[in-house]
């Protein structure tokens, strides 16, 4: 597996986020975080990969304002799933193994995740609102958002992937804005193209 030593993104934060809550879900070696650490009063991340996850630890263990958990987000906790490699072996492109993932994907197993919902990560945070919302989890955001609650998360930063296929896109972008609208880049679904997000609360 090849790790990389940057891994950022292209998320819009909004100016109105400074001093808020962040959940970010998918922190690879916590490169966003890292970025806005002194942007939000409060960080909670989350990566499954262990071997990314201790790069994080070790780099922001002097904020105490930033906790991170070793966790995958899924639509359900306390599950166990694999992580499998992307044929690229790299980090930022390893997944959990369902029925979504396809021959993009190769079947050697990095290992064993836990699984934490987006409902029991906002309940970890102690708040009754996040301001900032980051999701970078190669096609788990399917299974994390859809028909979850949304309606106390003001911005969510997300990357759609599109191995989901167009069905599955489209399911979640409607669903997302129910409660949101989209602030920044076309929804509509293009083969091959990974698309991120900034969608604000409605």
């Amino acid at each position: 597996m090849e790790i990389k030593k940057h891994n950022l993104g292209r998320y819009v934060v909004p100016n109105d986020t400074k001093n808020g809550v962040c959940l970010e879900i998918g922190a690879n070696v916590g490169s966003f975080t890292e970025k806005y650490s002194s942007h939000f009063k409060l960080i909670h991340y989350y990566e499954p990969i262990s071997e990314c996850f201790n790069i994080v630890q070790e780099k922001l263990k002097s904020k105490n304002h930033i906790v991170g958990f070793n966790l995958a987000g899924y639509n359900s906790s306390n599950e166990y799933l694999k992580l499998v490699l992307h044929k690229s072996r790299k980090s930022g492109s390893t997944a959990l193994k369902t029925n979504i993932l396809n021959e993009e994907w190769s079947n050697e197993i990095l290992e064993k995740v836990k699984t934490i919902s987006l409902d029991d990560m906002i309940k970890n945070m102690g708040v009754n609102e996040i301001d900032y919302c980051k999701s970078d989890c190669e096609t788990s955001e399917y299974y994390i958002f859809l028909n979850m609650n949304l309606s106390n998360i003001r911005y969510i930063g997300i990357e759609i992937h599109h191995q989901l296929g167009k069905n599955r896109w489209e399911e979640l972008i409607n669903y997302l804005l129910k409660t949101h609208e989209c602030v920044s880049n076309d929804t509509n679904y293009q083969e091959g193209k990974n698309k991120e997000f900034l969608f604000k609360r409605r």
